[in-house]
């Protein structure tokens, strides 16, 4: 097990969970979505993405159970659904979303026979239970295989509410998913830890900061508050200190090694609140929202997902990952 200050620690031997841990799993969902709105957040997002646990009940990689918790297409979806539920009967299914990575390989996932057909399936339900958004990954930018694009848009359409895409993105290109309607918001991930002002830079066409991978999951302030702002008379001085990518290559922009952390961006008719608000005060919310889900994330993180159009980005709603 990995600790952030101790490194690699021994961990107790994995048991498959009973029924009454199964039972307990979904009711700490369903509470911890109160607490978080509690708390302050808007809503919630279950983590069904990344080898955790939901994805590892939907996997049968990894899923070997006999019970009704495995063995079948329905077996395996229905932890995932009956979380969901109880998340939705604890604080509305407009403040409940979900994350999904089919064709994921982490933590011992990976393509199986029936992955259409699962996911498809799921997703229908998680429509008739009414839920907010599916929140897709696709890792290819990171060198997994890719999600197909006729499966992405077999998927949107056999879901009511919205369709988050993320993997790889750059401003011109997610603003043409838009575009192409391939989806209703498009996720930004590591862009966003390492550029707090992300949206301000977006506007302005500004260079970006380039992550720094060997600060990633690593304790301390450095990797995640230190990364220089921009301001237009500050670009010299941060490359000499290896901070910026050298120069925008598209209208928007560019960063290197973009990838798939979140804080959603909206394209036109979302129905997620828009705020305007000046740069200074959009760069609190967005250094938050600065989590890597290239791999296992934190229990809870604060999301705050922006609207991107043409003209103009914008912060809004706030949602914790569990």
């Amino acid at each position: 097990m990995l600790t952030d200050t101790l490194g690699m620690q021994p961990h107790s031997v994995p048991r498959a969970m009973t029924e009454a841990d199964i039972a307990d799993t979904v009711r700490e969902h369903a509470t911890a979505a109160k607490l978080a709105l509690e708390a302050g957040f808007d809503g919630v997002e279950l983590h069904g993405a990344n080898g955790c646990l939901i994805e590892q009940v939907l996997n049968p990689i990894i899923n070997s159970r006999t019970d009704g918790y495995g063995g079948s297409i329905e077996g395996r979806n229905r932890l995932a659904l009956e979380i969901a539920r109880a998340t939705v009967a604890a604080i509305g299914r407009d403040r409940v979303g979900i994350r999904l990575s089919p064709f994921g390989v982490c933590n011992g996932t990976g393509e199986f026979p029936e992955v259409r057909a699962q996911y498809l399936t799921l997703a229908k339900s998680l429509s008739e239970l009414g839920l907010l958004d599916i929140h897709l990954v696709d890792h290819s930018a990171m060198g997994a295989a890719p999600v197909p694009t006729d499966f992405k848009l077999a998927l949107r359409a056999g879901f009511n509410g919205l369709f988050i895409l993320c993997g790889g993105f750059d401003c011109a290109s997610a603003e043409q998913a838009l575009i192409d309607k391939r989806g209703d918001l498009i996720a930004f991930g590591r862009p966003f830890l390492a550029n707090p002002d992300l949206v301000a830079r977006m506007r302005k066409d500004a260079p970006l900061n380039p992550p720094d991978v060997a600060t990633f999951y690593t304790p301390g302030a450095k990797g995640y508050t230190d990364y220089p702002p921009w301001r237009p008379d500050y670009s010299a001085a941060a490359l000499l200190h290896g901070h910026v990518v050298n120069s925008p290559s598209s209208k928007c922009g560019r960063w290197a090694s973009p990838s798939t952390k979140r804080a959603a961006c909206s394209g036109r008719g979302s129905p997620f609140q828009s705020l305007d608000a000046s740069e200074n005060s959009s760069n609190a919310a967005i250094a938050l929202a600065a989590y890597i889900s290239d791999g296992p994330p934190p229990m809870y993180v604060a999301t705050p997902s922006v609207s991107l159009t043409s003209s103009r980005v914008t912060p809004s709603l706030t949602s914790v990952c569990m």
